[in-house]
């Protein structure tokens, strides 16, 4: 095929051929390759098609009859191919082999899957408790600004003005969900919580919460406080930092290397930090008659309120408090250091052992050169938490390993390279997607939590956050009522279940070698580029956001000299066909910047670096999606690009004067202009 004359863009891209039809195998072998690449064939297919539509905003497919795909096209396709083929068999080898029939069963979980309340009755003999609780006095270890903020009564946490007034009347709590199977169980499980002192008694409660359990494992349930009533008395917590998936995807692993990952969980974590005397009231629970617990400090027929004096799952503050009682003791009691720990202020290259903390779990990660360090950090972690009474949970424990470690729900292939759900977790979600599309009917609630086990997926690659929308109105409108499901609905979660192969990122993908700077104005665009090294660029993809809008931002000096030295070429300078709004032009603006940077054969599986003067734009971006529909119509084509081409893009702020593209997109002849169609001379552009 020639390709003189193809076009230069991505977009759309041409299916994989199934092969010929009446071909079929002797050779039982034979027979199951085929059926694994027909099956890879197929799933491939399905991504390349939600992509198309994704990319054209329209409910169907681009014909694919009368066009040359680019040299790009067929490099997005092969990659698309690959990871699919990664997909299936990572499946395959979870359900019993490649020839497994569920594989391809859409049905296959619709018995067990339903959108019902997963809130249960309290049963006595079956919610788990701790063996001990209450063995960790949090006050001990938080630090200083919050210790000094929960250790007494602080008028900070009551922020209300109403809630300091004497003279007006206590807020209405808001419903509380109290469920128990009998008041004989509600009983029987204050006694139990009683003989591990999680309870404490009074008569004057200031706040009334609730109870009800969820399902666990071996027929166990779980125990949940319904904090509502107290949240709502209370001021909101602190903000806090948590290493989250996309985070982990952002680190940063040498080709050829392999990483090893340890996972440490604290046993009953909330239940062994006991909270402070002063809040028991606020953590009350719905009273029992004094006489069937046999406390004899009260009357028989008193009605006394248990209190909680261990952390309660359910507390809008717990979280908070729970992570910052975990860092001040990594911080403080081991070799964990704030400057190793993976989170937004730090650099994410593993070039020495690192780790995360989340709430109760640590996990520890570095190269195979490490790994003596990197056991002996475990090792430590252990003792260190065992010591002051925290007790690690040794069936959780995973030792440094390779072979795939579920960290924050998703999965670390040391020896891959990659992370991102776990293959076999997100095949059961297309399962439940698609069994509850196949109803045609659903809950807001329903819907809600399917997204929610969608987005924590995206996270890995935040550029699939693009795909909903509707889903969002949906839950909003439909909140616990039965809807029929939405067209625009059913499209948008059928693109995410054809997405589910892509859903994953390399560790070792290289950095891009030319930084982009994108422009536009009310009369064109501008995209400059200049080669950077990969230092520069790390340094540029580390360095934070502003947070505020306005003129004169300070930014690093050293940054902001190397931007100014750089060797700026002017990619492109042309005149916009139509007016829009000046935030969709500044969109419009980068995504000609990133399909420039996709021309060329460096683009597959690679960081870019991007700079824009519009916060709006760098801030929806980052996030994945615009809540305004003309921004997300031009973000979803971006995001398929992205997602085609396994492009990982990093964009950053630089204020209007020293953005090398502002010139070039206030003036349309300042340089070369861009044809859409033809694009520039070369796949590899200058």
């Amino acid at each position: 095929m020639s390709f003189s004359g193809a076009r230069r863009g991505v977009f759309p891209l041409p299916s994989l051929a199934s092969g010929p039809a009446s071909f079929r195998p002797t050779s039982r072998r034979c027979q199951q390759r085929l059926s694994r690449r027909l099956r890879e064939t197929d799933v491939a297919n399905g991504a390349i098609t939600a992509l198309n539509v994704l990319h054209s905003g329209k409910s169907t497919a681009f014909p694919q009859t009368s066009y040359n795909p680019s040299l790009s096209s067929f490099r997005a396709v092969a990659s698309i191919q690959e990871s699919t083929r990664n997909y299936v068999s990572r499946v395959a080898a979870h359900l019993n082999g490649p020839c497994d029939d569920n594989f391809s069963t859409q049905s296959l979980l619709a018995s067990t899957y339903s959108g019902r309340d997963d809130a249960l009755p309290i049963r006595a003999a079956a919610v788990s408790l701790p063996s001990s609780s209450g063995g960790c006095d949090l006050i001990d270890f938080l630090p200083e600004e919050l210790r000094s903020l929960y250790a007494t009564p602080n008028p900070a946490l009551f922020g209300l003005p109403r809630f300091q007034d004497p003279d007006l009347p206590p807020p209405q709590p808001p419903p509380t969900a109290f469920l128990v199977e009998s008041d004989q169980d509600y009983v029987d499980l204050v006694l139990r919580m009683r003989e591990l002192s999680m309870l404490t008694f009074t008569t004057k409660p200031k706040v009334i919460n609730g109870l009800f359990a969820l399902p666990k494992d071996g027929g166990k349930q779980r125990l949940l406080f319904d904090g509502r009533p107290v949240n709502a008395f209370m001021a909101e917590p602190p903000p806090m930092k948590l290493c989250t998936p996309d985070y982990l995807a952002r680190l940063e692993v040498p080709e050829g290397e392999r990483l090893f990952v340890f996972k440490e969980d604290v046993d009953n974590y909330y239940h062994r930090l006991r909270v402070p005397e002063w809040m028991h009231p606020y953590l009350a629970l719905p009273p029992v008659r004094a006489g069937d617990l046999g406390l004899s400090e009260f009357p028989p027929d008193q009605l006394v309120y248990p209190c909680c004096t261990t952390l309660p799952m359910g507390w809008s503050h717990a979280p908070g408090i729970a992570q910052a009682v975990h860092e001040f003791i990594a911080d403080n009691f081991t070799s964990l250091k704030p400057a190793d720990r993976i989170c937004d202020s730090s650099d994410f290259l593993l070039d020495r052992p690192r780790h995360s903390l989340y709430i109760d779990d640590c996990a520890g990660m570095a190269l195979e050169r490490h790994l003596p360090q990197l056991i002996k950090i475990q090792q430590e972690y252990q003792r260190v938490m065992d010591g002051i009474g925290l007790t690690t949970k040794a069936s959780k424990r995973i030792l440094p390993s390779c072979d795939g470690v579920e960290v924050v729900g998703i999965n670390i292939d040391g020896k891959r390279l990659t992370a991102g759900m776990a293959p076999i977790k997100l095949f059961r979600l297309v399962e439940k997607t698609r069994a509850l599309l196949g109803q045609g009917f659903a809950t807001g609630k329903q819907i809600e939590r399917l997204v929610g086990s969608w987005s924590w997926a995206f996270l890995a690659r935040r550029a699939a956050f693009s795909v909903f929308s509707s889903v969002y109105r949906f839950c909003e409108s439909a909140h616990r009522s039965r809807f029929q499901i939405w067209p625009s609905v059913n499209r948008e979660l059928s693109i995410a279940c054809a997405l589910a192969p892509l859903l994953s990122t390399s560790l070792a993908s290289p950095w891009f070698p030319k930084v982009i700077a994108s422009d536009a104005s009310t009369l064109a665009q501008g995209v400059c580029a200049a080669p950077r090294s990969v230092l520069q660029l790390r340094a540029m993809a580390n360095t934070p956001p502003p947070q505020v809008a306005q003129k004169g931002i300070p930014m690093d000096r050293s940054l902001h000299r190397d931007l100014h030295d750089a060797q700026w070429s002017t990619i492109v300078s042309a005149p916009f066909s139509r007016k829009e709004h000046i935030n969709v032009l500044e969109l419009r603006a980068l995504r000609t910047a990133v399909r420039w940077v996709a021309s060329s054969p460096l683009a597959l599986g690679s960081r870019v670096m991007s700079w824009v003067d519009s916060l709006v734009v760098m801030y929806g971006v980052r996030k994945g999606r615009f809540s305004s529909f003309d921004l997300l119509g031009q973000m979803r084509p971006l995001s398929a690009l992205l997602l085609a081409m396994d492009i990982s893009l990093t964009c950053n702020w630089i204020p209007t004067d020293h953005n090398p593209a502002d010139a070039p997109s206030r003036d349309p002849l300042f340089g070369r202009k861009f044809d859409s169609t033809l694009g520039y001379p070369g796949e590899g552009g200058s």
